[in-house]
């Protein structure tokens, strides 16, 4: 998981850094400037390697009790150092905090960095809750995240219609006036991805060639091509199987020219799929 699964598009990056304080405020603004000097030295030790250093100045900026922007900020941060340290309880624990705060810049992405470790968890029931969660706290392209989420949740617990629902959303572009974030473009990538290899799995190459396109409108991706190739090998199995099960069934059969070309084709593309005794 894009990740953009688990691998889920922004799910562990850090953020830039905040706005500034407002020199008004007075003796607040200053406690907030030293927790967001302590976020930006946490974030920087973060992206060199020093976790353990990083986590500690994250836990000093909370206790400092800043503004809420900064708060949530310094919250997510601990929240993704202690993931990557392997300390995950104490990371969900401390995005649910981020959360709470309700920071529209900041709850939103400790929304989906805590759903992807709910659910990489397996505790299912309360990753969809904070999908769901993300949905009211996002713009367009964390909307987009949390469908693909609820989308995979939905085809978990086997809710065919929820799931074509929560794909649609995922997939869907904005207005042509809008633009379209490197967030939101990943997103539809993987999600795009995804859907077609479910539904390759369920036998529906062409549903599954469908998905692809849509995702190709986005971005020409590697995988999305090979994922379109499979399903184009699939359709045309399928074509030739069903001209060469004519001949055994009880419609007219193919002229002969027709027939010996089908055969020969689909023993070809069986072999492709790795079916040496079919082929034969």
């Amino acid at each position: 998981m894009t990740t953009t699964s688990g691998s889920s598009a922004g799910s562990g990056s850090f953020d830039p850094r905040p706005e500034a304080t407002d020199p008004r405020d007075g003796e607040e603004a200053s406690v907030g400037e030293d927790a967001a000097g302590l976020c930006d030295q946490a974030q920087d030790l973060a992206e060199n390697g020093h976790l353990k250093q990083a986590a500690k100045l994250y836990r000093k900026a909370v206790a400092a009790n800043p503004r809420p922007r900064v708060q949530a900020r310094a919250l997510l941060g601990l929240a993704v150092v202690l993931d990557q340290r392997g300390d995950l309880e104490a990371a969900r624990e401390a995005a649910r905090r981020a959360l709470a705060t309700g920071d529209p810049r900041f709850a939103p992405r400790a929304a989906h960095h805590l759903a992807l470790s709910l659910e990489e968890n397996g505790e299912h029931t309360e990753a969809e809750r904070v999908w769901r969660r993300l949905l009211d706290l996002g713009g367009p392209a964390r909307r987009a995240v949390a469908h693909y989420g609820l989308a995979r949740q939905a085809e978990g617990r086997g809710d065919g219609a929820a799931a074509e629902e929560h794909w649609e959303a995922a997939l869907s572009l904005p207005p042509e006036q809008e633009p379209l974030g490197q967030l939101h473009a990943a997103t539809v990538v993987e999600a795009a991805r995804d859907l077609a290899g479910r539904l390759l799995e369920r036998g529906l190459p062409g549903a599954a060639a469908a998905a692809v396109e849509r995702g190709l409108t986005v971005a020409d991706d590697p995988g999305l091509r090979l994922m379109r190739a499979a399903a184009h090998l699939e359709q045309a199995i399928a074509d030739t199987d069903a001209i060469v099960a004519r001949e055994q069934g009880d419609l007219p059969p193919p002229d002969a020219a027709t027939s010996a070309t089908a055969v020969e084709l689909l023993a070809g593309l069986l072999a492709l799929r790795g079916e040496p005794e079919a082929s034969a």
